[in-house]
């Protein structure tokens, strides 16, 4: 399914197969379930939620105030955004950060894209 998402307050659910979901600058209020199969979840909106499910996917972030799980799979995220949640779920993944108040769990490769005074808080 390849679906890009212009309105706020709007539920997104992908299909078991590799999704490409945008969600745009906005939309806000949205929630993001790509399930399973190996999805590029795409968003630039605010108080997003992201749920990528199982599989090996691509998750990029430049919104703020947004929670991300990247489920089971070796995912690979990219977040430009402020205080953002990110939980990589199982298996390895990996994360470029330029976000600011960032929290990170269960993200076995970490790099830090941010020359400023950013806070992160990387747990487990």
């Amino acid at each position: 399914m390849n679906l890009a998402n212009t309105k706020s307050n709007t539920v997104i659910t992908g299909t078991s197969s590799g999704d490409s979901i945008q969600n745009s600058s906005n939309a806000v209020n949205v929630t993001i379930n790509g399930l399973a199969g190996d999805d590029t979840l795409k968003n630039w909106g605010a108080d997003v939620s992201i749920s990528a499910g199982k599989g090996n996917d691509t998750v990029y972030n430049q919104g703020d105030n947004v929670t991300i799980d990247g489920g089971a799979g070796k995912d690979s995220m990219t977040n430009w955004g402020s205080f953002v949640t990110i939980n990589g779920g199982a298996d390895a993944d990996s994360l470029i950060n330029a976000g600011d108040n960032v929290t990170i769990f269960g993200v076995q490769n970490v790099l830090d894209a941010v020359e400023n005074e950013d806070v992160l808080a990387i747990e487990g």
